[in-house]
């Protein structure tokens, strides 16, 4: 598989690629989700749809021998009894009539354990009620469209536009712009693999359109840094003080395996998130 770019440099070839040069071979993209974080990505790409999930009687037409990319949560699920969590197996539920040409269904990293090298035979163990929905949605897509399927495995994808706050970069990077302080449990030690919103783009339209393979994927940077180090990298573009807050829970690691994307997606160098946090700082700072 092609290398990973050099620390602190991104092949301005691939930049310019994600950015402005999406490939449109292979079938249509229609996304479920267009209005999210990563599903209003998407739809800045050419030739690509959204689905309107509130006409149900049409649904089926709409991704009929189209790439479906399934985009959409409602949240938070913080249970597996509470209404958000019955309301995104519904939606797949809906979704198992219909028949397009390939699915790509947006999972999340948080299904497997906290250990080192996880990769895609890694047996999950899911460890929230959001992780427990996400794993179930993907049990019933695999059960109905078998070979058209992909399970993309997300690691935290940042931007500028994410507004989850999920503890990680876009989080810190706003406490640093707004409050001039990043607050860290312990000292940061965790460590996790964090995607530039760009790169998973990039990534979803060639599983999309172009790569064939099936199953599960993780889909990730390949790069697991400490959230102290995350700090660090954004008081270094944004001077803040950083904050040291007792820690409530163990410390817990978890990184990603992407052997198995890079061997099928040529040519991906994923940014390095030195480099991702930069620009992501650069465009927030361009907007005010």
């Amino acid at each position: 598989p092609p290398p990973a770019a050099p620390m602190g440099r991104h092949p301005r070839s691939q930049l310019q690629r994600t950015l402005l040069m999406p490939n449109q071979d292979g079938p249509q993209i229609t996304v479920v989700g267009a209005r999210g974080f990563i599903g209003s990505a998407l739809m800045e790409r050419s030739d690509v749809t959204a689905v309107d999930t509130t006409k149900l009687k049409g649904l089926a037409a709409q991704v009929e021998n189209k790439a479906l990319v399934i985009a959409a949560s409602r949240g938070p699920v913080t249970s597996l009894e509470c209404q958000a969590y019955k309301d995104n197996l519904k939606l797949i539920d809906v979704l198992l009539h219909t028949n397009p040409s390939r699915v790509v269904y947006l999972s999340t990293d948080t299904v497997y354990p906290f250990i080192q090298s996880i990769n895609e035979t890694t047996p999950p163990q899911p460890c929230s009620a959001y992780a427990d929905m996400h794993l179930e949605r993907e049990r019933r897509l695999l059960s109905a469209f078998q070979s058209r399927i992909v399970i993309a495995r997300l690691s935290q994808v940042y931007g500028e536009r994410d507004r989850h706050n999920a503890y990680g970069p876009m989080r810190m990077v706003r406490s640093a712009i707004d409050k001039g302080v990043i607050h860290i449990f312990g000292q940061g030690e965790e460590q996790r693999d964090h995607i530039a919103l760009k790169d998973a783009v990039y990534v979803i339209e060639q599983l999309c359109r172009t790569v064939d393979i099936t199953g599960v994927v993780n889909i990730a940077s390949g790069r697991s840094v400490s959230f102290g180090r995350l700090a660090e990298i954004v008081s270094d573009l944004v001077p803040c003080r950083i904050d040291y807050v007792s820690r409530q829970q163990p410390i817990t690691h978890r990184s990603l395996d992407i052997s198995r994307l890079m061997s099928h997606v040529q040519g991906f160098h994923p940014i390095p998130v030195e480099v991702g946090i930069a620009d992501m700082i650069k465009r927030i700072k361009q907007s005010v």
